[in-house]
């Protein structure tokens, strides 16, 4: 048995043997994005390692530049869905993997007319910051410190009292 997976794009697919299967990756940029400055430089340039600044900087350098960025971005958003930051990968349209997922989470809400339950100055409100990828704001820091010392506060009183 053998089979062909390719994707809708025209271009250079790539065939592998994968067991009885021939799998093809296509090697193609999409069309909309030819002029991307992107195909003239290595593409580790848009993988950095954690801690590669200067190679990241770099790479959203290049992107500033790019005639095609909004088009990359919006490409890496339709291809990431609704994956999470650690799904993500690289820096496309000069964002990386973080900031594209701030993006997507910001426009899912706003399409879904998602209301902000959690309001600052609360301990929700902390954690709502925390998952978002921002710093809590002075007073929900505030707020959930004052909340994990009282609960610290009963702990250590139940522990006096079973003692």
């Amino acid at each position: 048995m053998r089979a062909l997976l390719k994707g809708t794009r025209p271009g250079a697919v790539v065939h592998l043997p994968a067991g009885d299967a021939v799998v093809g990756f296509e090697l193609a940029p999409d069309p909309g994005l030819g002029d991307a400055l992107c195909k003239t430089v290595a593409p580790e340039v848009f993988f950095p390692e954690p801690g590669e600044t200067a190679v990241a900087e770099v790479a959203r350098e290049l992107c500033e530049r790019c005639p095609v960025r909004a088009a990359c971005l919006e490409d890496a958003l339709a291809a990431e869905g609704n994956a999470r930051p650690y799904n993500r990968y690289g820096i496309r349209g000069g964002k990386d993997e973080q900031e594209r997922y701030l993006i997507y989470r910001a426009r899912r809400r706003a399409a879904e007319g998602e209301k902000v339950t959690n309001k600052c100055g609360s301990e929700p409100g902390y954690h709502r910051h925390r998952r978002d990828g921002e710093l809590p704001c002075p007073a929900c820091r505030d707020a959930y410190r004052t909340r994990r010392r009282g609960r610290r506060a009963r702990a250590r009183a139940r522990k006096a009292v079973a003692a």
